[in-house]
């Protein structure tokens, strides 16, 4: 179970680096990638970058305070959906 952590964790970082899929079975060898731990590594991310963007907002940055409210407006859409309504899940 220890290598299918420590496999676990190299392809979540593999994957925040935004590697490919291709070439994280490249560099790990394992071609049966669980795709959940991918998308994990690449939401963990995006996170990160988008923390970064809200401080920069918070202190004023004028092209970061653009980029959150860009992500808020494609937030808010993708809840919506097509109806204009909020989803409830």
């Amino acid at each position: 179970m220890g290598k299918d952590l420590t496999q676990n964790s190299e392809v979540e970082v593999l994957a925040s680096l935004q590697f490919t899929i291709e070439e994280i079975v490249t560099i790990t060898g394992e071609k049966n990638l669980d795709m959940d731990i991918v998308n994990r590594g690449r939401l963990k991310a995006s996170a990160e970058v988008r923390k970064s963007i809200l401080a920069q907002a918070k202190q004023g940055s004028s092209p970061a305070q653009k980029e959150f409210i860009g992500l808020v407006k494609t937030r808010i859409a993708i809840e919506r959906g097509n109806n204009g309504r909020a989803k409830t899940i």
